[in-house]
């Protein structure tokens, strides 16, 4: 069974905007996926733009659970675990190898 970890590997802020300072812009994501011996991975980043209605939370206060949240809210996670689940099960079961040519075999 194919397990997916999910985690921030960077955050990009703007040093101040208005009297806010360090707001994050940008999240860059990994998601990896394991299967026993098989493993494989996607990376991703995520624009963020600061939500002027909405209550701001300062940088050090962020959790990766937090981030996380924010990154599943606006991306196809469903898409993106079947995608490399694809990939696991293609490596585990694969449809196509390379042969040697048969005129080079002694």
């Amino acid at each position: 069974m194919t397990t997916f970890t999910w985690r921030i590997d960077q955050l990009m802020a703007e040093k101040k905007v208005g009297d806010l300072e360090n707001v994050v812009v940008k999240i860059t994501w990994i998601c990896e996926a394991t299967d026993g011996e098989f493993k494989t991975h996607i990376a991703g980043f995520l624009p963020i733009q600061l939500d002027q209605g909405a209550p701001f939370t300062p940088y050090e206060e962020i959790t990766e659970a937090m981030v996380l949240e924010w990154v599943n809210a606006r991306i196809d996670k469903a898409l993106i675990e079947e995608s490399l689940e694809t990939v696991i099960q293609g490596n585990k079961y694969p449809q196509y190898i390379y042969l040697p040519v048969p005129w080079s075999q002694s």
